[in-house]
């Protein structure tokens, strides 16, 4: 009679609360690994967003370089061309200087 008892009335709430506990358990940990799953989902766009800016900013980089490169090229260019300019100027006073000391030729009729 106690065991019929025992299984009438304190089996089935014995069940329901280790029932209870096991599905509370469960969710805990469900709710657990789905924060886990949303965090990893989120670090991934990271790194994927990070990979591309660097990925952006070595190209920028690189090309921050061939615009310096460039622009010191063009620069001892320009140097060049002021020289150049500061020769033609001189050779161009001298032949004026030499021109103004030459006497006209004139041709009699």
């Amino acid at each position: 009679m106690a065991i019929e008892l025992f299984m009438q009335y304190v089996l089935p709430v014995l069940t329901g609360a280790v029932s209870w506990i096991a599905v509370q358990y469960v969710s805990k940990n469900k709710r657990r690994s789905d924060t886990i799953k949303d965090l990893n989902t989120a670090l991934d766009n990271l790194v994927d967003k990070y990979t591309q800016t660097l990925k952006t900013l070595t190209e920028v980089q690189k090309k921050n370089v061939e615009l310096i490169n460039g622009q010191n090229k063009m620069q001892v260019e320009l140097e060049q061309l002021r020289i150049e300019n500061a020769e033609l100027r001189k050779e161009v006073q001298q032949l004026n200087e030499k021109l103004e000391n030459v006497k006209p030729i004139r041709v009699s009729k």
